[in-house]
């Protein structure tokens, strides 16, 4: 199972976005059919096939928090203390950065339940995911 950074505002709005990163040289093409829109990636006058999403879904995903564990081994997550500050040195060494986070450690779970590819010309492509709480 994956973990997910969120910002406080993706998690109250239950949507969060994700820049496709292009490679030097690389351009998107956009091919409209009768159907559907097509997106592939050009590289070189060749065409490759256009990136899945990196969240899929339906499927389920932990979020990420800074947390610690204090003295006696009960973990204690940042965004529930009121001044974070004041409890490093009193009841724990440090806070962990969120991006380690194990999915054992975690206590939020979402399920992803749309993703739509987002081409706006002159600006990033980026996959909009949208999830609900479990």
């Amino acid at each position: 199972m994956l973990g997910i950074c969120l910002t406080e505002k993706e998690f109250t709005d239950k949507t969060f976005s994700k820049p496709l990163v292009l490679k030097p040289g690389q351009i998107i093409k956009r091919l409209i059919t009768e159907k559907k829109t097509h997106y592939f990636i050009e590289e070189n006058r060749v065409l490759l096939h256009f990136p899945d999403p990196v969240y899929n879904v339906s499927e389920t995903y932990y979020l990420k928090e800074s947390y610690s564990i204090d003295v006696d081994n009960s973990i204690i997550y940042k965004s529930d203390q009121e001044k974070p500050e004041l409890v490093v040195g009193f009841m724990i060494e440090k806070w962990e950065n969120k991006a380690h986070m194990k999915k054992e450690a975690a206590r939020t779970f979402i399920k992803i339940t749309a993703c739509e590819l987002i081409f706006e010309p002159d600006e990033p492509l980026v996959y909009k995911y949208e999830f609900e709480i479990i």
